[in-house]
């Protein structure tokens, strides 16, 4: 069984980005400087993982060819494209246990995707603090996530 990671992009402006990253510039100043988020989503597929990374980034459900940039990455292998530059450090957000039942529902039973063994699904967010993973860790825990149900990963 393999491990593929898929990230999903918006090309178009990112109107939560933005009014995360103000409300960032407010809290700590010029020590944020730029803030991306993704959308993450992690499948155990059973077969062909290179096939199923060629057929995952083009469906509709997931990525809009009109809107999103999806990039994969199986266990054994880099990223396509950096997932975050040098000055940033990254933190992944996901809901507590499983949280993508009724997505991956519809990706095996409606979209034919029965290699899917199981799914998790959170939001990537690279943080451009300098590399200081003390400060991202500090604003993951006062503004990304929700520590009622929510739990973050600094990468």
């Amino acid at each position: 069984m393999a491990r593929v990671r898929l990230w999903v992009e918006l090309l178009i402006p990112d109107t939560t980005a933005t009014t995360t990253i103000h409300a960032l510039r407010r809290m700590y100043g010029a020590r944020v400087s730029k803030l991306r988020r993704r959308d993450y989503y992690e499948f155990e597929v059973s077969g062909d993982a290179d096939s199923f990374c060629d057929r995952i980034k083009k469906v509709d459900v997931l990525v809009n060819a009109n809107k999103h940039m999806a990039t994969t990455m199986k266990d054994d292998e880099k990223p396509e494209g950096k997932l975050g530059e040098e000055d940033e450090v990254c933190v992944l957000v996901q809901e507590r246990g499983e949280n993508a039942t009724g997505l991956m529902s519809t990706l095996r039973e409606r979209l034919g995707f029965s290699e899917i063994k199981s799914m998790r699904r959170g939001v990537f967010w690279c943080i451009g603090v300098g590399g200081d993973r003390c400060l991202a860790d500090e604003i993951a825990r006062k503004l990304l996530h929700n520590r009622h149900y929510q739990e973050y990963t600094i990468i």
